[in-house]
């Protein structure tokens, strides 16, 4: 077997992993361009040469000048010029944290949550000049597991990735890699660094919608890099971590507080209720369902107050950050 000579670009732990298997099948890593200190103090620890990620220019003529076959985009979540992709000499791969081509761009998993898909799956894929628009090298699909957050999904993403990132060196290796290009006459959609969900709670949506945000947007200890889950008043607003839907249906105005306990703020929705939990204020700091409705006013059996249509397309153009 040809000891494969390969370049890295990334700005998280699942880089690390990856050049750790690439170390432990006998390939060797020239060059790195780190996007975060982490990754930069790893490589090198590791006795890489290391790059500024928004050095590309840099890095390129690092990678050509070292004869690398193979560049690997890992956690890498902007486009690279034309000049860094061309460099190899063999391919420039990309990770990506969904299934292509029905989900490019970034932050997928969140979106993926929110509009009830069954299924997820990551992919490795050829870079080309567009958004996640090269051909499919390999990929890994799995069932979306009942009450998926974004943290959940993101950590088995994180597995499935590293798993199958040997599965591509197996191809890779046995010079047996067949792309596939993408289907054109499949629905793509590409999301944007700029595509957010507000993050306002509306109670007038389902119990599975308003449940579908909550765990859309819970990251748990890590970066929110989209938006809250918010349950706001005109004089208080409170983060929501977690969210379970209340199976019996409630003749309730939706709005309506209909408990608050340790378990959290009970409120009816347009077809049944959501218990919402580990509610914290702005600041981060912890609130109880008591607490929250002390400082708005509202008590239980009183509807808490709706968001305007005005409110609500500010908040969608300002999402309040976690």
């Amino acid at each position: 077997m040809k000891q494969l000579r390969c370049a890295l670009v990334g700005a998280d732990t699942l880089l690390m992993e990856c050049a750790q298997t690439l170390l432990d099948r006998g390939h060797m890593i020239v060059s790195v361009a780190a996007g975060s200190e982490r990754v930069a103090t790893w490589a090198a620890g590791a006795g890489f040469a290391v790059h500024a990620a928004d050095d590309l220019d840099v890095f390129a003529n690092s990678i050509r000048s070292n004869s690398i076959d193979y560049l690997f985009a890992i956690t890498h979540l902007k486009l690279l010029p034309p000049s860094v992709v061309t460099a190899a000499s063999r391919m420039a791969i990309n990770f990506h944290d969904g299934l292509l081509p029905g989900y490019a761009g970034l932050n997928t998993p969140v979106w993926g949550i929110l509009r009830g898909e069954a299924e997820w799956g990551v992919t490795w894929h050829r870079i080309d000049e567009g958004v996640d628009t090269g051909d499919v090298l390999i990929q890994r699909r799995f069932a979306i597991a009942d009450g998926e957050t974004s943290l959940s999904l993101n950590t088995r993403n994180f597995e499935e990735a590293l798993d199958s990132f040997g599965d591509l060196l197996d191809l890779i290796e046995a010079d047996s890699i067949a792309p596939i290009a993408h289907d054109c006459s499949a629905p793509t959609t590409s999301f944007r660094r700029a595509d957010r969900p507000d993050g306002m709670l509306d109670f007038t949506q389902s119990a599975v919608d308003v449940d579908r945000i909550v765990r859309a947007l819970h990251f748990g200890p890590h970066p929110n890099p989209v938006a809250a889950a918010v349950v706001w008043s005109p004089l208080a607003a409170v983060i929501v971590g977690t969210s379970d839907v209340v199976e019996q249906a409630t003749n309730a105005t939706p709005g309506t507080v209909l408990a608050a306990s340790d378990m959290g703020l009970t409120v009816a929705c347009a077809d049944a209720a959501v218990v919402l939990g580990d509610l914290r204020w702005m600041d981060g700091t912890r609130c109880s369902a008591t607490q929250f409705l002390s400082a708005t006013g509202v008590a239980v059996g009183n509807m808490l107050p709706q968001l305007s249509d005005d409110q609500r397309q500010w908040f969608a153009a300002h999402p309040l950050a976690k």
